[in-house]
């Protein structure tokens, strides 16, 4: 319709995006318009507390994130996904001897997943520790499958040197995201879906090979642009 001026493209993925617009007449289609880009943000919840009621349960309560309309929520123990909810908390129910760790994602019209909430632990630390995972571990990366970026959380019982590096399904190394010593704890790191030379690599099957002084695991991951 030449006399509608607007249009509206709903239910987008996070990420980078760019739009220009053509006239077509008659006789074929004009030049391009300027091109305007867009970055569409999908926001986490945020002050995620898990908090003890009775006997092995944990009762989990977080604040809305302030963007679009969302649709669900998903709750996360250890990076497993063990529920669902529409509302702003979740009971868990005869939660296994711990530590955990708790997160909350939210779900976006058009079934986009954001990023992980901030941790919450139970039990809970206290006031002033930070608790101290009882294994190395390449906990996994979030969201799986990705577009633009993925978030990759692991653990270190001790100090160690980590090297985490990201390879093609050909082999060949793409990207090194850590190469230097941490401290023991919960660490994440993000992956912007570019090589080492910025540039953004295509979609398909990526692997993710973390290596400490005494522990190497690999996973994999899928680009999907």
């Amino acid at each position: 319709d030449p006399n509608e001026l607007t249009y509206d493209d709903l239910g987008l993925n996070g990420g980078n995006y760019e739009y220009w617009v053509t006239a077509i007449y008659d006789y074929g289609e004009s030049d391009l318009s300027n091109v305007e880009e867009v970055t569409i943000v999908l926001n986490p919840p945020q002050n995620l507390q898990a908090v003890v009621q009775g006997m092995n349960n944990v009762f989990l309560s977080w604040d809305e994130p302030a963007t679009r309309d969302l649709d669900f929520y998903n709750v996360y123990r250890d990076s497993i996904l063990i529920g669902s909810n529409t509302s702003t908390f979740y009971l868990d129910v005869g939660v296994p001897a711990g530590p955990h760790i708790y997160n909350v994602t939210a779900i976006y019209d058009g079934g986009w997943e954001s990023e992980f909430s901030n941790n919450s632990w139970y039990p809970p630390a206290d006031v002033g520790d930070t608790p101290i995972p009882v294994v190395t571990e390449l906990i996994g990366n979030h969201p799986n499958p990705f577009n633009p970026t993925t978030t990759i959380s692991f653990s270190l019982q001790n100090n160690s040197n980590v090297e985490i590096s990201i390879y093609n399904i050909k082999g060949q190394k793409v990207k090194t995201l850590v190469n230097h010593k941490l401290t023991a704890g919960e660490h994440s790191v993000v992956w912007d879906g570019r090589d080492d030379n910025n540039q953004p690599v295509g979609s398909g099957v990526y692997f993710y090979k973390f290596k400490t002084d005494n522990f190497e695991k690999t996973r994999k991951m899928i680009l999907l642009r």
